[in-house]
């Protein structure tokens, strides 16, 4: 709905934008021009003969300065825009919206497109649908399949394309992220680096090195990623993470935004291969987040006891008020787990066809969740 011609994306962030005093000046007779070359000509020999030309402002013509404030302010509001990272800006909705979550999708482009259609993310074009939906992808995006340049390039463009329509789409990171960061490639599928050699299997190597390192373009966007994030609204409020939080690392309300920083500056710091390697003598904290036993790399809720792990759950969901935590990185090869009476969600069936070929996908909408399956659908 709305006026027509008028995008919704535009009618929101006008308001924010320089075009917008543009069109204020415009409205005015006779301070902008109509539209079309002649209008424009015609306002030039105007101002060439008005006394506005010699004022001055600051010691410069009073075109200049105008021209050099409005070009500033483009500049600042463009650099603002496009440095700004999407899991810290946009706002919370105060609208009701559908919390999704999809876990490791490593390199199947078709079976990642095929979850986000059956959750109405994305339509058969790959464009989004989903309006200000949240979703969550769970980490290890990358290797095994042969598709994990063309998986990430459109991961990020649905990135963009979400928060433009007010939604968001969360791609936290996850253990082959990291071996990426570190430098380690044993898991990447050898046709898809011979196809980006043209047939040249060394060639290749050296690319896709090149692109998913730190620096490149593809592997400086694993940087960004949150280890993991709180989403969602009144009974669908819960915690996302690739593998799974033990008590040490959340003491208090604080303790998920202290993770977060503590391995987005390690991360940016490019020492993750001495601390993988365990040399480094220092980083502690840091190496117990990225161990065995850390929020990425954990399995306990899926190998431990309900016994084991059920009552320090309890007591971590707790402290972060959030109602689950929902988690990938252990295949469930029969299908979505749920443990701890509803409290703990597995939803790593091995989307990818070089893993298991089980598509699934969890959803919440209204306090209510479920599994979206390739065979059918079931409430969790």
């Amino acid at each position: 709905g709305g006026k027509r011609g008028v995008s919704p994306v535009t009618r929101r962030t006008g308001t924010s934008s320089p075009w917008f005093i543009f069109s204020w000046f415009r409205g005015r007779k006779g301070i902008l021009p109509g539209g079309g070359a002649w209008g424009w000509a015609a306002w030039l020999r105007w101002w060439r003969g008005s006394k506005l030309v010699t004022v001055k402002w600051a010691g410069l013509p009073l075109w200049t300065a105008l021209t050099f404030l409005v070009g500033l302010f483009v500049l600042v509001r463009k650099v603002e825009i496009v440095g700004r990272p999407y899991h810290r800006t946009v706002p919370p909705s105060r609208r009701n919206y559908r919390l999704i979550a999809v876990a490791d999708l490593h390199g199947d482009f078709r079976s990642a497109m095929q979850c986000l259609q059956m959750a109405q993310v994305v339509d058969r074009g790959g464009k989004w649908i989903a309006g200000n939906a949240r979703v969550v992808q769970l980490g290890d995006v990358v290797d095994r399949g042969s598709d994990s340049i063309r998986l990430m390039k459109a991961l990020l463009k649905l990135q963009k394309d979400a928060y433009a329509a007010g939604g968001r789409l969360e791609m936290l990171i996850g253990n082959h992220e990291l071996l990426y960061l570190a430098g380690d490639f044993t898991y990447a599928s050898e046709n898809e680096m011979r196809t980006l050699g043209k047939g040249n299997l060394t060639l290749g190597q050296n690319l896709y090195r090149k692109l998913f390192a730190a620096e490149g373009a593809l592997g400086k966007t694993f940087l960004e990623r949150p280890v993991a994030v709180v989403m969602g609204q009144g009974r669908c409020r819960s915690l996302f993470v690739h593998g799974g939080f033990q008590a040490p690392f959340l003491q208090n309300s604080s303790s998920l935004d202290i993770v977060n920083q503590k391995v987005s500056d390690f991360l940016h710091s490019g020492l993750i291969t001495e601390l993988l390697s365990n040399s480094s003598q220092s980083f502690d904290f840091e190496k117990s987040l990225l161990a065995r036993e850390g929020p990425i790399r954990y399995r306990g809720y899926a190998m431990l006891s309900r016994r084991e792990i059920c009552p320090e759950l309890d007591n971590l969901l707790a402290i972060l008020s959030v109602e689950r935590m929902i988690v990938g990185h252990t295949v469930q090869k029969k299908g979505p787990r749920v443990r701890c009476n509803g409290r703990l969600i597995l939803i790593d069936t091995g989307v990818s066809r070089n893993v298991n070929g089980m598509q699934v996908v969890w959803e919440c909408s209204g306090g209510e969740s479920r599994f979206l399956s390739n065979a059918d659908s079931s409430k969790s």
